[in-house]
């Protein structure tokens, strides 16, 4: 799953889980992103996800891409290519790798792939001056629909634009505002709820054919539509649950076990594996059927519940005042054992998994060796350990930034500095210059391999002499470089991953293989 792969390995997780059934096959947790070092609660406007698994938001007029690590202002990356004065209102990333913005004017999308922007010319928008948008959403056969606050519609299919405007109309007529709160795609057709409690049709089979239906004794909002197995699920606010079947039969929708909140702000998400309710106290996962597979609490500090829901596979993102959370699956592993991180830095720099499930991790806030059983040993003092590698069955050689090799004794449970001689050449050439930053680690029969920042080294295995590799053309500066993987091949070559391309060495003879210029 994207996002507990991508950057959820080291958050420190601040929900608790309150309830669950065996429906999903993991169990879930929450976690609040944290989006800028400095800012605990940040305003969320909208909330969008690209297929990289990257987090998209916006706040305060501006768009941001999280990675994990930091917040990316995309404007700033566009500036010079800035076709509209206008602020954005609305954000959303489509299958075409889109960034679509809607402004109260304008609208507009930056093309992912190229990072050009590109402006939806006026003509094909509402002949109207106030554009402002209510939502954009994209539908399950990829459609996109831009909804305004004024009735009108626009479906984006790849590069064609269809306007919509039979809600507008219904206001015009009816001297009342009916505007679009909710979109969904069931039985062939687009289904709209309103502020009127009526819903459109739109079939997209039928030239955009639409159809506009009262829906017996409701006359409040219809802030969510699910498409489901039997029938189209209305909510009609504050808390009613209705159902339409396809032959236009209209029942109460009564789940087992789950109700709306009455006077609460919530959302109701609708995904392809699950839908997700979440109010100001919890988080629901729903099956088809509404029913609750698992309850988590909401970890929120004012009574002002999620805005925005975006859900990508078996994972949510809520969208609050506060800032961003994000349901997803424990995972099973490394993860659940590792001590909370409580640096702002959560980058972990080399991992080794022994057979019996035991493991050695190092990150920029100390390193740590953890038993099989859970038990943990940190070294709080070893803050940068760059690569570990193998030496036997409990000792670990840990290659720094800074402190050259030290060894890990797994049966003493200590990191001791490697003891190490330097061979006559070496001393007279290269005693100044050393391998202290430890980039990659290999063998061969007779030697560790060391990569470093400044070139490969050899270390003797049986008499730990240390020397710098040196290729047949006796040149001191010949391979310089930065070596950040090393890999043997199966003919006695060594294939070099260096900061300026990749290089093999054959028989002592280094021969640049990529690129072959430059």
């Amino acid at each position: 799953s994207y996002l507990s792969k991508k950057w959820f390995f080291h958050l420190g997780l601040i929900g608790s889980l309150c309830a669950g059934q065996a429906a999903f096959s993991q169990d879930y947790t929450i976690a609040k992103l944290k989006l800028f070092p400095d800012r605990d609660e940040v305003l969320i406007k909208d909330v969008t996800t690209d297929s990289l698994g990257f987090i998209w938001f916006l706040t305060n007029g501006e768009i941001y891409r999280y990675d994990g690590y930091r917040s990316l202002d995309i404007l700033k990356t566009i500036a010079g290519q800035q076709l509209t004065d206008d602020m954005p209102q609305r954000i959303l990333i489509d299958r075409q790798h889109r960034l679509w913005m809607a402004g109260n004017a304008n609208l507009s999308y930056l093309d992912l792939k190229t990072w050009m922007v590109h402006a939806v010319d006026s003509s094909l928008l509402p002949p109207v001056h106030n554009r402002m948008v209510s939502w954009i959403k994209q539908l399950a056969d990829s459609t996109v629909m831009v909804a305004y606050e004024n009735g009108h519609l626009l479906l984006i299919h790849d590069n064609r634009f269809v306007p919509i405007d039979g809600l507008y109309h219904e206001s015009v007529a009816a001297n009342n505002k009916v505007s679009p709160l909710c979109v969904t795609l069931w039985n062939g057709k687009y289904w709209v709820g309103t502020t009127v409690g009526t819903v459109l049709s739109i079939d997209p089979y039928r030239g955009c054919r639409t159809e506009y239906h009262q829906l017996p004794g409701i006359h409040q909002h219809i802030p969510n539509l699910i498409a489901g197995d039997d029938g189209l699920i209305v909510n009609a606010s504050p808390d009613q649950l209705y159902q339409l079947r396809s032959q236009g039969e209209w029942e109460a929708f009564v789940p087992e076990g789950f109700t709306l909140a009455e006077n609460e702000y919530y959302v109701l998400g609708e995904g392809k594996q699950m839908h997700v309710y979440a109010d100001t106290k919890s988080a629901c996962l729903l099956d088809a059927d509404f029913g609750i597979t698992q309850q988590i609490a909401m970890p929120l500090k004012n009574r002002f519940g999620p805005k925005h829901v975006c859900i990508i596979g078996d994972e949510a993102v809520l969208g609050t005042e506060e800032g961003i959370f994000v349901i997803y699956p424990k995972t099973k592993g490394l993860s659940q054992f590792i001590p909370p991180n409580a640096s702002t830095n959560k980058s972990t720099r080399g991992i080794y998994v022994y057979p019996d499930g035991a493991f050695f991790y190092s990150t920029y806030q100390g390193a740590g060796f953890v038993e099989s059983d859970g038990t943990v040993w940190p070294f709080e003092q070893l803050r940068h350990a760059y690569v570990l590698y193998p030496i036997n069955d409990h000792e670990l050689f840990v290659g720094t930034e800074g402190g050259f090799l030290k060894i890990f004794d797994r049966k003493r449970h200590r990191v001791t500095d490697i003891h190490y001689t330097l061979t006559p050449e070496t001393a007279a050439k290269h005693a100044f210059n050393l391998p202290v930053n430890v980039m990659s680690l290999a063998e061969t029969d007779s030697d560790y391999l060391i990569g470093s920042s400044g070139g490969l080294w050899l270390l003797d295995k049986k008499t730990y002499s240390l020397r710098r590799f040196a290729d047949v053309s006796g040149e001191p500066h010949g391979l310089d470089l930065q070596i950040r993987y090393i890999q043997l091949t199966p003919q006695g070559s060594m294939l070099l991953s260096t900061n300026v391309g990749l290089f093999e060495v054959l028989q002592r003879q280094v021969i640049k293989r990529y690129p072959l210029s430059g």
